[in-house]
């Protein structure tokens, strides 16, 4: 594609999207610059919580699991079939 055809397209699209690109770019131009997003002054320098092992779901299906096993492993249901 040329440089014409691209710049044709680029203006075609912004008639079609109600010329929402310059509107940004204006926006953009007027409004207030937003900072960058980082650390905050907050951190008192205790470290982060990290959970190490199994989460509590995991921890509640294994007891079930064993509950289950208890009660139900050792029946014998060879009866049933004759």
């Amino acid at each position: 594609m040329s440089p014409e055809e691209e710049a044709a397209r680029k203006a075609a699209e912004e008639e079609d999207s109600g010329g929402k690109a310059k509107k940004k770019a204006e926006k953009k131009k007027d409004g207030k610059k937003k900072g960058k997003k980082g650390k905050g002054g907050d951190d008192d320098g205790a470290a982060a919580i990290v959970k190490v092992g199994p989460s509590e779901s995991v921890k509640l299906f294994d007891e079930f699991y064993d509950d289950y096993t208890k009660d139900w492993v050792g029946r014998n249901e060879t009866d049933n079939y004759k």
